[in-house]
This record gives structure tokens, sequence and C-alpha cells, in this order.
């Protein structure tokens, strides 16, 4: 005996709930999945953001030190009130 096979349910109900719930489930199932699939993507395009961030940074910070080295090397310091 099923949880749905109840004397004062008719055929008809019944079906009709066994329908319902069979498309309430695949529904439900159906939203997790584009949610699972949302926040990977999301979690992807993040990294990939993340990465061209980090490299810009990278970039732009290896000019300063350099140019400092050159600026100190050939005394182009002076009377700049730094060393």
């Amino acid at each position: 005996m099923t949880a749905f096979a109840t004397p004062e349910f008719s055929l008809r109900q019944r079906l009709r709930l066994l329908t319902t719930n069979k498309s309430g489930v695949g529904v439900l199932l159906g939203c997790l999945g584009f949610l699972a699939f949302d926040s990977h993507v999301a979690r992807d395009l993040k990294e990939m953001e993340l990465h061209s961030v980090a490299g810009l940074v990278g970039t732009n910070a290896t000019g300063a030190p350099a140019f400092e080295i050159e600026r100190l090397s050939t005394g182009r310091n002076r009377g700049r009130g730094r060393p």
C-alpha cells in the first residue's frame, strides 16, 4: 500500500497528484542544477578576473623598482630630497 493510495482519493485524483509531484520534483531538480551551474560559472569568471588583475598589478609593479634602480645608479636623484 502506498502513501497516496487511500480510499478517499479517486483514480483521477491519484494520477493528478502523482503527475503534480513528479513535475514539482523535476522543476526543483532543474532549479538546483541551474543554481549549481551558475555558481560554478560565476566562480570561474571571478577567478579569471582576479588572474587578470593580478597580472596587471604585477606588470605595473615591476617597472617601478627597475626605474628606481636605474635612477639611483645614474645619479639623477640629486636635489630631489630622496637618497
